[in-house]
């Protein structure tokens, strides 16, 4: 999934959703560990953490005593080529809080404070890209960034100081200490869609929504900015006309009948009622389009001041889970006349966002689907613990042994009660039985496709669905 980001000299945002998939490949060799360099002596990038005080923090807890951290991260490039969008994996081991980062963002879409004790990716945000020493003639303002930290650690009492178990720069390609750049590439995912989609994200220079076209706040509210610095900057603004003030809004699509409204339509792909098909499935339908029109807020007024939101995530109705990066900056888009007419209006400034399908860690699967073919008048079920074993260990039956056949009857009947009808549909066919009896799928929703006819003119299939949830 990209989002495109899309400025003009109106101060319009252009969303463009794009349903795809992108995928990294990249190599790490292995590198003999050598004592971190100085900066000095560093020719690449210069990664550092430095802890700079702490004090005990309420309640009193023996166990799992808090304690206020205040660390700094430094980033420098000692190279000879731009690092664009950096990114650095801090793996905190401490059970770390963080309540603040100055210069940066979480690179998965997170908003602070948050926990990051399993570790977690800073994205640097507004200073994204660092430059080289040779473009800046040494220019530490545009070569390097610090990111203040603040935030409870829990049990690192001083004078033992609470640093992490590693600090590494995430950006695809890199290999400490010597940085090499690997390949990327962009495929689209066949199976994946999203229904009823929901977009929002973080402003970070108290911008506003004051209309939008092809979209809309799932909340029309005024109120913040009514009561905030916003209704004092815009003394003479109606705000009664002002769509959405919240700093993290959440923008929703149109139904297909607003499509050619002159009001909110008007927009090319907008208007789907949030469903993103992937190109496989129809290339017309696999992207949904939006404008915003956004009024700034001092000191960001200068036309070529632009700041793109941060902590993108996107979800829908039965849909996989997405996490988003931060906006990388890329060529200005082109757009399609909303008039009809042939030619294209080239955005100002543009910024990608990607976001990639994930699973939770340690996460089960909710649904199975089994194959049964013509020539076989068993049913195949699902395979033993397909969505995880039983917790209940009273049951005896194994969690090792396949899956027996069954007669296509049985799928109609819970697992518990399909043991009878396996042990006498094996005695049928002389076929034998583990002892104990396998372990059941232990899945929410079942699905069985079986081959039912073959003829030359065609075949037919049956399909079993069960919803066991």
């Amino acid at each position: 999934m990209a989002f495109y980001l899309n400025y003009n000299t109106h101060f319009f945002f252009k969303f463009l959703l794009l349903f795809s998939l992108l995928s990294f490949s990249f190599s790490q060799s292995d590198v003999v560990e050598a004592p971190s360099p100085a900066a000095d002596s560093c020719n690449g990038i210069f990664l550092s953490y430095a802890h700079s005080s702490g004090t005990k923090l309420k309640p009193t807890d023996p166990t799992h005593q808090p304690y206020r951290f205040e660390s700094v991260l430094t980033v420098l490039n000692n190279g000879d080529e731009e690092l664009k969008s950096w990114k650095v994996s801090v793996e905190f081991q401490n059970d770390e809080f963080l309540v603040s980062a100055s210069n940066a963002v979480l690179a998965d879409g997170t908003s602070l404070p948050a926990n990051v004790g399993n570790g977690t990716v800073f994205a640097g945000f507004p200073m994204s890209d660092l430059k080289t020493a040779i473009e800046t003639a040494g220019d530490l303002t545009q070569m390097q960034v610090q990111v203040q930290l603040l935030g409870t650690q829990f049990g690192v009492a001083a004078p033992d100081v609470p640093l992490p178990k590693n600090i590494q720069l995430a950006n695809d390609g890199f290999i400490c200490p010597k940085a090499s750049m690997q390949g990327y590439y962009l495929k689209h995912n066949p199976l994946g869609r999203l229904d009823n989609w929901k977009l929002s994200f973080d402003w970070m220079r108290d911008e506003f929504i004051y209309t939008m076209k092809g979209a809309y706040p799932y909340v029309v509210d005024s109120s913040d900015c009514v009561f905030g610095t916003q209704g004092q900057h815009y003394t003479d603004l109606d705000f009664a006309n002002v769509l959405n003030c919240e700093r993290r809004p959440t923008i929703i699509d149109l139904p297909p009948t607003k499509a050619n409204d002159t009001t909110l339509g008007l927009i090319p792909n907008c208007c789907r009622n949030g469903t993103i098909l992937p190109p496989s499935m129809d290339p017309s339908k696999s992207s949904s389009v939006f404008q915003m029109q956004v009024f700034k807020m001092p000191p960001d007024l200068n036309r070529s001041e632009l700041s793109p939101p941060q902590n993108w995530k996107i979800n829908g109705t039965l849909n996989p889970d997405y996490k988003c990066g931060p906006p990388v900056r890329v060529s200005p888009s082109q757009f399609p006349d909303p008039s009809g007419l042939p030619s294209n209006t080239t955005a100002v400034a543009s910024w990608q966002v990607v976001c990639n399908i994930t699973q939770p860690k340690g996460a089960s699967p909710k649904c199975c689907v089994s194959f049964s073919s013509y020539y076989n008048d068993s049913v195949v079920p699902c395979r033993t613990c397909a969505c995880g074993c039983p917790s209940n260990t009273a049951r005896t039956c194994s969690t090792t042994a396949p899956a027996v056949l069954l007669p296509p009857e049985a799928l109609l009947f819970p697992f518990e009660n399909r043991t009878a009808m396996a042990q006498a549909w094996a005695d049928l066919k002389h076929r034998t039985v583990p002892n104990p009896m396998p372990c059941g799928d232990n899945c929410g929703v079942s699905i069985n496709w079986h081959v039912l006819t073959d003829y030359s003119r065609g075949w037919s299939a049956r399909i079993t669905i069960f919803n066991w949830g």
